[in-house]
């Protein structure tokens, strides 16, 4: 009647008041098994000492944590969550203050100089080494006290050529400039995780990688922070993009889950023609104007637009 008759190894470590691990693991791995083979999002909630890595064995998942309680030898617990919601809470005013200051401060791919020099700033503060890569990114290094694997958490800092409306005080002062896909957000985010794992440095078993990246927009910042070793001795990364769902939850799905683009040429070729005699030229426009319209509404009225186009 405990988690011993599924994972012997494990001992004495799961049973808890009497409680069927057996009933409970069964749940889960229903639902777990959903997740895994059919891509449905649930909110799963674990009690304390659940015996996490039985099922990243069993699913053949790779495990990466950099949180203490959370790690290849020692399997998650419910007071690590609440150590980590409290954190939360403490660097949550530096989060929206960052943000907020990124947010009037918008800066294009490839020209994020300013930005650049905020985020080293904060870095300094936290007393962690970074180099610069690229022309605009930033690569930040937090080792921590124990051996482990190296996992990257990526970032990127670059605005768009958008007219702000909002009205809001925190509004671009940038004419034409504006964080309008939210980057300024995740930059926010990344130096509050910073923050967060600056204070558990000592219990970190390997080392967490702050990737800031420039130029998203076009295309380029990645292959320049690959290019100058940014990406050296990974084993994992995570990214986030802001996304709108209900606060407090966020989505995973495998393969592409963001909107992309991608530029596709189409050629009409016609016959040239007088203005009194139309009818002996091949006009361009009108089929080119028909093709526009009935493209925009083959994508809208017969394509999901969380799939993949």
């Amino acid at each position: 009647s405990t988690f011993q008759e599924v994972d012997p190894e494990h001992g004495d470590e799961y049973k808890t008041n009497g409680e069927n691990y057996n009933d409970k693991i069964a749940a889960i791995d229903k639902q777990l098994r959903d997740v895994v083979e059919n891509g449905n999002r649930k909110e799963l909630i674990f009690g304390d000492r659940f015996p996490f890595r039985y099922f990243a064995d069993e699913y053949g998942l790779e495990c990466y944590a950099a949180f203490p309680g959370c790690s290849e030898d020692t399997e998650a617990s419910a007071s690590t969550i609440a150590f980590l919601i409290d954190k939360v809470k403490e660097v949550e005013s530096k989060v929206i203050e960052d943000r907020r200051h990124l947010h009037e401060n918008p800066e294009l791919s490839g020209q994020e100089f300013e930005t650049q020099k905020y985020i080293m700033k904060k870095l300094e503060e936290l007393n962690i080494p970074y180099e610069k890569v690229g022309t605009t990114s930033l690569v930040g290094h937090i080792k921590g006290g124990k051996p482990g694997k190296t996992v990257a958490l990526r970032a990127d800092i670059d605005a768009l050529p958008v007219i702000e409306q909002k009205g809001v005080s925190y509004s671009s002062k940038k004419e034409g400039l504006m964080h309008a896909c939210g980057h300024d957000g995740h930059t926010a985010m990344l130096l509050g995780a910073a923050r967060m794992l600056t204070e558990v440095q000592n219990e970190i078993r390997g080392e967490v990688r702050l990737l800031f990246q420039e130029g998203e927009e076009i295309f380029s910042g990645a292959k320049k922070i690959v290019a100058d070793g940014g990406m050296d001795g990974v084993d994992a990364v995570f990214g986030m993009h802001g996304m709108p769902i209900d606060i407090g939850f966020y989505d995973i799905k495998p393969g592409y889950r963001m909107a992309g683009c991608d530029t596709i040429y189409v050629k009409f070729e016609g016959v040239s023609g007088h203005g009194s005699s139309p009818h002996l030229a091949k006009d361009t426009i009108l089929p080119a104007a028909e093709f526009v319209t009935q493209l925009n509404a083959m994508i809208t009225k017969f394509v999901n637009s969380q799939s993949p186009l």
